[in-house]
């Protein structure tokens, strides 16, 4: 058959509904939409899991040492690879009383210039002044740029930072923190690594001062311990269930595709009894199916791009991957199943096909 006859014959069988194209696009269309919506909001779990456990502290480690933290070194492990933040805190021998709340002391606290970062990852310059809790901010009514009146005499507002109660250590969320050098010593150094990092622990261990003193000995923790010890973004992506959608893509649509040729095989006999040779009736059908498989794919493309809407560049490249990788197998699929369904059809089973005709 000359192709122009073959594609005439397929656009007769896809506008008269022969091929059934638009009900084989629906369901094609709405179980691949199925799976990458599963597998996309998976992905979007795990995203949100894993800022909570970042923004709640938990990729931050501690290491306590009373006098014994040098400053500088702690300072330094903000060069190190993996480490976002890092900074050194001291607590005053004096709290911080504030002329408004003279009966309620305010934990004093002297760091390092890095250490702020740790309680907000992206925060925006710090001028000079102090970093008051949000607590005591609000509790007094004071805003950044303000001046605070205390019993030692005004104190300019630098920032207000959030400590919320969600599992992290407490002491900081009724504090005054002011950024100091980083020269001597202090009683603890923070880092926090994303993602997490099992070489921090050695890492904070360097910041010890050579021969201080110390009754128990330095000890490491982590500033959250409700969320879990470790995160494994890697580990996680690689582990969720989801990850197998093209495999059931695939396999679903070479059902669907073979079951449509099943369902027409009489009439592919028939064609065949009448001069249709395989590779014609092949071609034929294969383009057939391309009608409602290619659309299918890209309809599921455009959907988790609806469903992974707000996400991050990167995270939304790797949803529209996923999203690519089903649309790929359905149509693969569906064109396989096709395949070896004509394959299947015999010519001298015309008969039989005609008697179990439904």
């Amino acid at each position: 058959m000359r192709i122009a006859s073959l594609l005439r014959e397929v656009a007769r069988n896809v506008g008269s509904g022969t091929s059934q194209a638009l009900t084989l696009f629906l369901v094609s269309a709405l179980t691949g939409t199925l799976l990458v919506a599963a597998d996309t909001f998976t992905v979007r779990g795990l995203i949100a899991e894993a800022d909570a456990f970042r923004d709640r502290g938990a990729a931050i480690m501690t290491i306590t040492a009373p006098g014994a933290v040098d400053g500088r070194s702690c300072a330094s492990l903000r060069d190190a690879e993996g480490v976002l933040a890092a900074g050194a805190i001291r607590a005053r021998n004096d709290d911080l009383r504030l002329s408004v709340l003279p009966s309620i002391p305010v934990s004093a606290y002297e760091v390092t210039t890095g250490f702020p970062t740790l309680l907000a990852p992206e925060p925006e310059a710090i001028p000079s002044g102090v970093l008051l809790a949000s607590e005591v901010a609000e509790q007094i009514g004071v805003m950044p740029g303000d001046a605070i009146s205390t019993q030692e005499g005004p104190v300019e507002l630098a920032a207000v930072y959030a400590y919320p109660s969600d599992g992290r250590r407490g002491g900081l969320n009724w504090a005054v923190l002011a950024p100091v050098p980083q020269d001597g010593v202090f009683d603890e150094c923070w880092a926090s690594t994303w993602p997490p990092k099992d070489g921090l622990s050695t890492l904070l261990n360097a910041t010890i001062v050579a021969g201080a003193p110390q009754d128990d000995g330095p000890q490491i923790s982590q500033l959250n311990t409700t969320l879990g010890v470790h995160f494994n973004v890697p580990e996680r992506y690689a582990s969720r269930l989801t990850r197998y959608v093209p495999l059931v893509a695939v396999l679903g649509a070479l059902a669907l595709g073979w079951i449509a040729i099943r369902r027409r095989r009489l009439g592919i006999a028939s064609d065949m009894h009448a001069g249709l040779t395989r590779s014609d009736a092949v071609t034929q059908m294969l383009l057939e199916a391309s009608s409602w498989a290619i659309p299918a794919g890209a309809f599921c493309v455009s959907a988790a791009a609806l469903f992974a809407a707000g996400l991050h560049v990167d995270e939304l490249a790797a949803a529209l991957t996923n999203a690519l990788r089903v649309a790929v197998a359905l149509t693969g699929g569906a064109l396989l199943g096709t395949l070896l369904g004509t394959l299947a059809v015999r010519e001298r089973h015309l008969f039989a096909y005609f008697k179990d005709r439904q």
